[in-house]
């Protein structure tokens, strides 16, 4: 099986754990500050491009009328798949000084997402497939276009721009600066829709829009997907020094295990923390 892991504070993965949720921020408050714009100025250059085409000139006029909304809203949560879930860049970047990485098995994560409109995908580094994947993406909308009976008509069914405007963000959102490949990204991705509502995370002066994809067991026609995705599922601690290991280690599965007993949920892989295998000490 495939696993693609996601890497978090102590605080954090113990907030997961205890509130059943893992959470998506917006993609205009990631540490990469050039995420989404930096796909999005090639990516319309390319359009630009096929407006000069007869043939493809409808699909990038829309493309081209979506693709200059300020500010999607457009939500990731990022995961891994670089070191099997024991990987130091991702340590130090999003574990520091401890903290803890939870591994979905892939194919389960993706059905379930899925199914509450998140989009699991694997990202591109760097732009060089972006003028084909333009070109491919005004094909499809001169075919959808096409379909619903002309331009007129297609503006009138969806005057926000509807299913087309989601793809073409996420389809933009999957591109990354090359200075992040080592970290082999899958990121899910939901698109808010209209009349539904972000949060704000609580901390002071860092406030950041998200929404929380549920893990909980709370619903009858998630529960065979949420209790997989649970049962299969892998955690591996954060690097330390080997006198205090194996004592952690026996504390959080402890507590791996008590949280998804009192939420009904499998317990299996309470069994299979490990401790990262990096010899790295971040005090």
């Amino acid at each position: 099986m495939c696993y693609v892991y996601h890497y978090t504070t102590t605080d954090g993965f113990k907030g997961i754990l205890e509130s059943g949720e893992i959470w998506a921020t917006s993609i205009h408050c990631l540490n990469d500050w050039t995420e989404f714009q930096y796909a999005r100025e090639p990516f319309t250059d390319s359009v630009r491009a096929l407006l000069k085409d007869k043939e493809a000139a409808d699909g990038a006029t829309l493309l081209l009328s979506d693709l200059f909304e300020k500010r999607p809203p457009l939500f990731v949560c990022s995961f891994s798949s670089a070191g099997d879930g024991d990987d130091l860049s991702q340590w130090r970047a999003y574990s520091h000084p401890y903290g803890c990485a939870i591994g979905f098995e892939m194919a389960t994560l993706l059905n379930y997402a899925g199914m509450l409109k998140f989009d699991l995908s694997r990202c591109e580094y760097g732009t060089a497939g972006i003028q084909e994947m333009a070109k491919g993406t005004a094909e499809i909308m001169k075919k959808i276009i096409q379909m619903a009976g002309g331009m007129k008509s297609f503006r009138s069914q969806y005057p926000c721009g509807g299913p087309l405007k989601e793809l073409i963000f996420k389809i933009v959102a999957r591109y990354k600066n090359e200075g992040y490949s080592a970290e082999q990204e899958h990121r899910l991705l939901h698109y808010l829709q209209p009349g539904d509502r972000e949060k704000y995370t609580p901390c002071p002066g860092k406030r950041r829009p998200y929404v929380a994809l549920s893990l909980k067991n709370d619903k009858d026609w998630t529960k065979p997907f949420v209790e997989k995705l649970w049962k299969d599922a892998r955690i591996v601690m954060s690097p330390r020094r080997p006198e205090k290991a194996q004592a952690e280690r026996e504390v959080l599965a402890a507590f791996v295990e008590s949280q998804l007993r009192k939420q009904h949920l499998p317990t299996d892989c309470a069994g299979t923390v490990r401790v990262s295998q990096v010899p790295y000490d971040p005090e």
